[in-house]
């Protein structure tokens, strides 16, 4: 029973593939079928190989019908139809063979995959051309067009059909599909509909209202940049495909970028136009993608690090120390897998050992196994964590030679390597103060070797920011509390200096007498300097170096409060610059800059260092002032920052001038938030800005 329906299942898939084809076919000669009927592109082609490669070549049958029942329904001759669908199946049977011998994956996710495709199709449709091609020419053997002509057509039109169809398919995964709309469904959808209408204008010569200069064929680039960076392969695939078909169908309207009057001129010229659009978008695609792999993984690390796929556990990416271990080059290593370096596991002991991963239950895993290199067998630890790009899942596996720390182990015992595995730098020293002991993370920090400070004192890593006493009161603290933490400023070898995190703790004998001092510090110079310079960003306007708006409500609160304490008035000075709008349209966004940057000069000069000039917004800008005896000076303020801003700017040979509308609030008597502040002084600011332009 179960023979009977396994044999009507594969009937009935036989019978669909049969029918995909048969109409396929069909449908690329109603509309996309030129002079003498041939075309330039045939996606059955594509459709044959795609299904070859996801399902087998058992399928042939399917493929063969469906070329066979097209045929005769266009009248052909039975003896032409069976030679031209022939040749229409064994084509990608002998693709898939092909394909077996390179290094090549059915889910497509490398560049090489995609190039070894390419290579295939282009090689194997060779024989659908002599053999369906040839048929053809039999049955007509007098037309103009020319055998050698009709021949490149078909192989053009084989070649074309699988580079476009069959990477389309084979991207296209439920999985992938799944995830694009879920995670980018309203972006993915906004890109199509936008390549559509740039395809309609520049390859259907559509009008919508827009010039001609802006119908350049370098507008189709746009898309596929935006689905390279931000989809990868599976929609730049689906973009490429989406403008051959309206490039067909300018064709069939004759009309369009393709439309000339050499029509076989126009056919190579489209041909040609879209295979250098398909291999440059994809290799450009997959260039990125595997660039974005290669970022996660160090490939000059000392383990073994590479990348294999959850499906069918093949290689996707080795770094060196892999390909070293296995004296293989890397194209062979592509077509291994973490089994053939011959752990303690086959292959289905492995993916049980990976089912914590796959089922999410765990995000990493850590084993101790053996691994075959050419140099023999080593004792490895292995990590191995999911990771997920574009639309597949991988492993990121990295194995580490553990020979020498198995035999460092025998050695901690006695506690001699304490040191050497801390990521911290270590300094030992003896009850005189004198360095035992370093480690190497010392040298990597201090720029010394170990032979270098054994048996000196540990000053030669102080530096010239703090002076004796600053040491005196350092060692004296440290000697009472018995354990010191603090960042200090300390010298290297070379001279430099840089800020370390320091815990010195103090180790007594029995008899309560100091025996060691152990130091254990690390180099946070980056880490505060990126500190540091992210609270600038967070806190600082990047062109004028005024303070944002965050910074400005921190300094209210602060200001708020002193006025509250003395019970005096702060106020909030609101301004706008006037004509600042056609300078940058007249003299460009440098001279805008320049502009803002002298307005921004200016307000600093005219106020107090207690008192806030921030910038929040183009052209705008707060001041807040603080510490006021009577408002009545807040107004000489506004007077002074006007003739300070209107004072001419010169830049090169231009010379520009801006003036400035201020409005003014103040506390308690219009708020006592900084909100409510600037809304009013913002009114107040249009009150001026009005005023100041009837005078």
């Amino acid at each position: 029973m179960a023979v009977v329906l396994n044999n009507a299942r594969m009937l009935s898939y036989q019978c669909l593939i049969a029918l995909l084809y048969c109409s396929l076919s069909l449908l690329t000669l109603e509309f996309a079928s030129f002079e003498h009927g041939h075309t330039i592109i045939w996606p059955a082609a594509g459709l044959a190989l795609a299904v070859f490669i996801r399902f087998g070549i058992h399928y042939a049958l399917g493929v063969f019908a469906g070329a066979l029942v097209a045929n005769l329904m266009i009248n052909y001759p039975l003896w032409t139809s069976i030679t031209i669908a022939a040749g229409d199946t064994l084509a990608p049977v002998l693709a898939v063979f092909l394909l077996k011998a390179l290094p090549f994956s059915s889910h497509l996710y490398r560049l090489n995959d995609y190039l070894s495709l390419v290579f295939a199709a282009g090689l194997t449709a060779i024989l659908s051309m002599l053999i369906g091609g040839n048929s053809y020419i039999a049955l007509y053997p007098a037309l103009s067009l020319g055998d050698n002509s009709l021949l490149m057509n078909w192989w053009m039109s084989d070649v074309l059909g699988i580079v476009l169809i069959t990477p389309l398919l084979l991207l296209y995964t439920p999985a992938a599909l799944f995830k694009v709309v879920t995670k980018q469904s309203v972006e993915a959808l906004f890109l199509i509909a936008f390549s559509i209408l740039i395809a309609l204008i520049v390859l259907m010569g559509s009008d919508f209202g827009l010039t001609t200069a802006l119908k350049s064929s370098y507008l189709l680039s746009i898309p596929l940049v935006w689905s390279i960076l931000r989809f990868g392969q599976v929609m730049t695939a689906l973009i490429v495909f989406e403008y051959t078909v309206i490039g067909v169908w300018g064709l069939t309207e004759q009309q369009g970028f393709f439309v000339g009057q050499d029509s076989q001129a126009n056919l190579i010229l489209f041909w040609t136009y879209f295979m250098v659009m398909a291999l440059i978008s994809l290799a450009i695609s997959y260039i990125v993608n595997e660039r974005n792999i290669l970022y996660q993984t160090v490939n000059d690390s000392q383990a073994s690090n590479y990348i294999f796929n959850a499906q069918d556990l093949r290689f996707e990416f080795v770094n060196n120390a892999t390909l070293e271990a296995l004296g293989v080059p890397f194209s062979d290593a592509l077509k291994l897998s973490p089994v053939d370096l011959k752990p303690l596991y086959d292959e289905g002991q492995f993916r049980d050992l990976l089912a914590p991963l796959s089922n999410k239950e765990k995000l990493a895993l850590s084993f101790e196994t053996v691994i075959q290199s050419v140099n023999g067998v080593y004792p490895a630890e292995v990590h191995i964590q999911s990771i997920h790009h574009m639309s597949r899942d991988c492993y990121f596996a990295s194995v580490i030679d553990i020979s020498e720390r198995l035999a460092k182990e025998q050695q901690l015992r006695l506690g001699n390597q304490v040191c050497e595995l801390s990521p911290q730098a270590i300094m030992i020293t003896n009850k005189d103060n004198l360095i035992i002991r370093v480690n190497g993370a010392f040298s990597d920090i201090t720029g010394y070797q170990a032979d270098e400070v054994l048996g000196l004192h540990p000053d030669i890593l102080n530096s010239d920011r703090y002076n004796q006493l600053f040491y005196a009161e350092f060692w004296s603290r440290l000697q009472d509390d018995k354990l010191w933490k603090g960042e200090v400023y300390s010298g290297r070898k070379d001279g430099g200096v840089y800020l370390q995190s320091l815990t010195i703790k103090l180790l007594h004998d029995e008899q309560g007498k100091i025996e060691y001092y152990i130091a254990m510090f690390t180099d946070i110079t980056k880490e505060r300097q990126q500190k540091l310079h992210f609270k600038q960003l967070a806190e600082f306007d990047n062109l004028t170096n005024l303070p944002n708006r965050i910074l400005l409500q921190q300094s209210f609160q602060s200001t708020l409060a002193l006025a509250k304490r003395h019970n005096k008035p702060l106020a909030v000075l609101f301004i706008d610059l006037n004509n600042f709008k056609p300078i940058n349209d007249t003299h460009g966004h440098a001279m805008g800059d320049v502009v803002l940057q002298h307005a921004a000069n200016q307000m600093k000069a005219c106020i107090r260092d207690s008192d806030t000039a921030s910038r929040i917004g183009g052209d705008e800008f707060c001041i807040l002032l603080n510490e006021i005896d009577d408002l009545a000076i807040c107004q000489v303020m506004v007077e002074k920052l006007k003739a300070a801003i209107a004072e001419p700017i010169i830049e090169g040979e231009i010379t520009v001038q801006v003036t400035a509308s201020i409005g003014m609030a103040n506390y308690p008597e219009h708020g006592d938030t900084l909100e409510a502040l600037l809304n009013y002084a913002d009114l107040s600011m249009y009150k001026d800005k009005e005023k100041m332009k009837q005078v």
